[in-house]
């Protein structure tokens, strides 16, 4: 995984970046990030693990996102990642905003 572009970006900048088909973008202290899309085996993992894991998060009032989110976890340089699933507690669903556009 190498940087496509040297220039450190914020999260908005990374937001206007081009889309480019089949090509999964994240962005890591500033940097972006090429990443491997999922491959067959991958996906049967995530979902082996989240089978496992649904009664946790059933008996914790959890919330299930899928895959395809991206999360902004940190700031100056901005980092942006999206995880395979993510689980969020229901109180805290009304602070996860939905952006037009997608990184994945």
């Amino acid at each position: 995984m190498a940087p496509t572009a040297s220039k450190i970006l914020s999260a908005d900048q990374f937001w206007e970046l081009p889309e480019k088909p089949g090509l999964w973008l994240e962005l890591v202290d500033g940097a972006a990030i090429e990443t491997s899309g999922s491959t067959w085996l991958h996906a049967e993992l995530v979902m082996h693990i989240f089978s496992l894991l649904r009664e946790y998060v059933r008996d914790r009032n959890l919330v299930r996102f899928p895959d395809g989110l991206t999360y902004l976890l940190q700031r100056d340089p901005d980092t942006m990642r999206i995880p395979d699933t993510s689980f969020v507690p229901r109180s805290g669903c009304r602070r996860v905003a939905l952006r037009k556009g997608s990184r994945a």
